[in-house]
């Protein structure tokens, strides 16, 4: 239609805009880019791998950390799929010499490479959304960082508890579901400081603590931390309508 149609100035002026938007973006992919050829084309990046493993040793729970923090490194500024594919040659293996079965361990390492697209320095996602959004990049990346901080964590759960990837009884599945939930909804009450009221530093720190517990694969753990946490959203919650009734 003649009354939607965009003219070629209006065309102009959109691919213009788009190709200044862009420039933040292709200057951290080409920086990032220059870091992660170098290492790979040198050979680095497994000597790197070798040597961060050895360090950390037979721990399990070091060693997967690592494996996290790796994965994070080896993606900054790729696509996924190549951080993906490049994690797995390189972490895999070592992951699966500590016992852990496969599709929790490539679950695990894929999901570290996608998380890498927001984590700092390079957050290839972060300087995407600035120049949508016009702001600083760095200031979205910590944002999206602390949004996203229950994600950082359950590859983790999922990694020491397949019934989350649905690799159980059905009540494991439902139980672990809930106490995940639950624990990433602490979390998050946790990183804001707030429900329904703004909450103090040691309740902040309690409620971080629960959601963490309630994400291990000991079930008597998970409850006990559930009935804590419950307990205080009810209480949060109680307070705050008799606040609201007191102000009425």
């Amino acid at each position: 239609k003649s009354t939607t149609r965009l003219s070629f100035t209006a065309i102009y002026e959109i691919l213009a805009v788009a190709a200044a938007r862009m420039i933040p973006v292709v200057g951290a992919c080409a920086a990032a880019g220059l870091v992660i050829g170098g290492i790979t084309m040198t050979g680095l990046a497994s000597k790197f791998s070798f040597l961060v493993f050895t360090i950390a040793g037979d721990n399990l729970y070091l060693s997967v950390i690592v494996a996290a923090v790796v994965t994070i490194l080896l993606g900054l500024g790729m696509p996924t799929p190549s951080a993906y594919i490049l994690a797995a040659v390189l972490i895999s293996p070592v992951m699966y010499d500590l016992g852990l079965p496969t599709l929790p361990a490539q679950f695990f390492l894929f999901y570290f490479a996608v998380m890498s697209a927001l984590t700092p320095p390079v957050a290839v996602a972060a300087y995407a959304a600035s120049a949508i959004a016009n702001c600083n990049p760095l200031e979205i990346a910590v944002n999206a960082v602390k949004i996203s901080i229950g994600a950082f964590v359950v590859p983790f759960a999922f990694l020491f508890n397949n019934a989350l990837l649905l690799d159980g009884s059905p009540l494991d599945i439902v139980v672990s579901f809930c106490f995940a939930c639950l624990g990433l909804a602490s979390l998050a009450i946790a990183v804001e400081a707030y429900i329904f009221r703004p909450l103090s530093k040691p309740i902040v720190g309690c409620l971080a603590v629960l959601g963490i517990l309630m994400l291990l694969p000991v079930w008597q753990v998970s409850a006990c931390a559930a009935a804590i946490a419950s307990f205080m959203f009810l209480r949060a919650f109680y307070s705050s309508r008799q606040r609201l009734k007191s102000q009425a």
